[in-house]
């Protein structure tokens, strides 16, 4: 797909906050993740970062009405339960 110049200037003005916050969220994530490595081991922390994929999912198929729901939950509940299984006997 290619953006053209003009159809990018309509996105920024249409969505110029929620690019932003999502630019400054998304750094801040990692960093706090850095942090978390200071803290606990990272056997423990590393799965909990593909619980964002879990998160991505569920806000998919709720707000934006995705289709393949029940795979995609499937898939993310396998995330979920091989994180929960790793923070138990990791």
């Amino acid at each position: 797909m290619i953006i053209r110049p003009d159809e990018l200037k309509k996105e920024w003005v249409f969505n110029r906050k929620t690019i932003l916050l999502g630019g400054i969220l998304a750094p801040g994530g990692y960093l706090l993740f850095l942090f978390a490595l200071s803290l606990a081991e990272v056997a423990q922390l590393a799965p909990m970062r593909e619980i964002g994929t879990v998160f991505g999912t569920v806000l998919g198929i709720l707000v934006l009405r995705e289709r393949h729901g029940l795979r995609w939950m499937a898939g993310s509940a396998m995330i979920t339960l091989g994180v929960i299984m790793l923070g138990v006997w990791g």
